[in-house]
């Protein structure tokens, strides 16, 4: 049996660029905001809210799971797994007040459907080893909501941009290349559109619910490079083909997934209207901000 509470309480694991984002929409009158951090290099300022350092060595006090009502999981899985779930599971099964648990997984879990249209139904065959330890995470949290009836909600998140992490910086900084491999697709996602489809699911759970998380327009990624640099008024450079590109193991690994990702459940059970519907409107909005 669960008990409501009015004060709404809500812990992140890991407070960064996607849970500070969420943050900032939350009302702090009505909610007790807790974070945590890893390092004192990755610990941001919480106004109005608690930072408390977690690790494998450092728990999470029990008093801070006292009457807690949501959590947001954004803390990827290494390679011991899911350090959330691992170090905190019995604490998440006791409580009687939990209403929302949300558990930010990737569309990487999807793997390779060579540009075709996949959705939350399509079997799941990641090639990546994070991708995998993923997946993996997936399952241990959504047999938690089927053992303990914990109200897991998992949310497969696109490629993140907003602002201060986008094209145009990276334009700046001279590392955009224009980079060409035939029937390519990416998805993505502005990270304010995430933090809006939260807070839908978080005034609407629906418990043991999975959610793509992605904007309408799939693209080439060339094609997003091209209009960050004719936003910027910036001359293109020479396009490579993908066989010639110089890139690290970790670039390598983006182009083995080409899906384009379908975002039709988060539209009809969430009743999301994206504020930043493709990269385009997107990139237009970070652009007029910085002017």
């Amino acid at each position: 049996k669960r008990y409501m509470i009015k004060k709404k309480k809500i812990l992140f694991f890991g407070f960064g660029y996607t849970a500070q984002a969420l943050f900032r929409r939350l009302d702090r009158q009505k909610w007790k905001i807790f974070g945590t951090y890893f390092s004192q290099k990755e610990r941001k300022r919480m106004p109005g809210g608690t930072l408390l350092k977690f690790s494998r060595s450092t728990l999470v006090p029990n008093k801070y799971f006292k009457n807690l009502t949501h959590i947001l999981i954004s803390i990827p899985p290494d390679k011991l797994g899911d350090p959330t779930l691992q170090k905190h599971f019995l604490d998440l099964a006791h409580s009687k007040t939990l209403q929302w648990v949300g558990y930010l997984s990737s569309t990487s879990v999807y793997g390779n459907w060579n540009g075709k249209w996949v959705d939350e139904s399509f079997p799941l065959r990641p090639i990546e080893m994070r991708a995998r330890r993923r997946l993996n995470a997936e399952k241990k949290w959504m047999k938690v909501y089927n053992d303990y009836e914990i109200p897991v909600h998992i949310f497969r998140l696109a490629g993140i941009y907003g602002p201060g992490r986008n094209v145009l910086e990276s334009i700046k900084r001279n590392k955009a290349r224009i980079i060409i491999k035939k029937g390519q697709f990416f998805s993505r996602i502005h990270v304010l559109d995430i933090a809006k489809v939260l807070l839908a699911s978080i005034k609407k759970p629906n418990p043991g619910s999975i959610y793509n998380v992605c904007d309408d327009l799939p693209s080439p990624p060339q094609d997003v490079v091209v209009y960050g640099y004719r936003l910027l008024k910036k001359e293109l450079p020479s396009p490579i083909k993908f066989k010639d590109a110089v890139l690290s193991s970790l670039g390598k690994s983006f182009y083995k997934d080409n899906k384009r990702v379908r975002n039709k459940k988060i539209k009809k059970e969430l009743r999301i209207d994206l504020t930043y519907k493709n990269y385009k409107i997107g990139l237009n909005a970070i652009h007029r901000s910085i002017n």
